[in-house]
């Protein structure tokens, strides 16, 4: 899978990443208000299967990244700002800050189309980006099922998102990674490959 992001410019998407990182470290488990780590089941020593249960779908996520289950919810593209968190986000994190994949989710809103509620998304994510990103789209199929792919390559970010509908949910798969790091690039793809709804 390849996925997009919601990017304003690359100082705005290193801050962002700069407050994702401090606040994964600084979390605490003991924390209630704090994003909650998601149920896990081991598969080996390399790897571990999380399930989301606010968005009905699994991921293996290598050994050395972290997974956070989003809380609150998304109910509106009012709250989509490209470059900010939206509610619910779920996160995988590497441990060297070198990519990430964020997962969210939202019931299609009442007299909504799937392919309405796909334009829509699909405008709000093309406003994001930087003019200095070469943007490339496309189609693939995630988890099953026909995917919306918007790709920013930026100097120094490269940004892939897909979206899709599936049980009249519209989701919205990100990653992002330094460009040019192959290795990061195939770790991100191997684990959007992975993604298999629960229900």
């Amino acid at each position: 899978m390849t996925a997009s992001f919601r990017s304003t410019t690359l100082p705005r998407v290193g801050a962002l990443l700069a407050a994702i990182a401090i606040t994964l470290t600084a979390c605490s488990s003991a924390d209630s208000d704090e994003p909650r780590p998601a149920a896990v089941e081991q598969s080996d020593v390399q790897s571990s299967w999380f399930e989301s249960a606010q968005h009905g779908y699994r991921i293996e996520v290598p050994a050395d990244w972290e997974f956070v289950e989003g809380d609150d919810t998304w109910t509106s593209f009012d709250q989509f700002v490209p470059g900010s968190a939206v509610p619910g986000e779920d996160l995988a994190s590497s441990a060297t800050g070198s990519g990430w994949l964020v997962a969210n989710s939202m019931p299609l809103p009442k007299g909504m189309t799937s392919e309405e509620w796909l334009a829509e998304l699909d405008e709000l994510v093309g406003s994001g980006p930087s003019p200095d990103c070469r943007e490339q789209r496309g189609t693939d199929v995630v988890a099953g099922e026909q995917a919306t792919v918007v790709r920013h390559r930026c100097d120094d970010l490269t940004i892939v998102g897909n979206s899709l509908i599936h049980s009249d949910r519209g989701y919205y798969f990100t990653v992002g990674y330094t460009t040019g790091d192959a290795s990061t690039e195939s770790t991100l793809e191997q684990m959007a490959s992975s993604i298999r709804f629960t229900g």
